[in-house]
């Protein structure tokens, strides 16, 4: 049996948005070592927000990368309740 190859170029599919979460990555030393390989792999650019502000950073930048990737370090605030 011949499996069909389906490829992003053979059914023109396009990304737009593309998630991950990672639990545990909260360090910006790590998230610039990801950002590098994103770089290095991928060609994405990589800019770094704190979820509570506007305003973020550039951690990598080329010229010759055409997409971007944006890294968002979440707070998760968890309540207990008392009874």
């Amino acid at each position: 049996m011949k499996q069909n190859e389906i490829t992003f170029d053979t059914e023109k599919l396009v990304v737009h948005w593309l998630e991950f979460s990672i639990e545990g990555l909260y360090d910006l030393e790590e998230i610039k070592a990801l950002a590098y390989y994103f770089s290095k792999k991928l060609k994405l650019n990589s800019t770094f927000q704190e979820s509570s502000k506007r305003s973020s950073q550039s951690l990598r930048s080329q010229p010759g990368n055409k997409f971007n990737v944006l890294f968002i370090r979440t707070h998760l605030i968890q309540y207990s309740t008392m009874k």
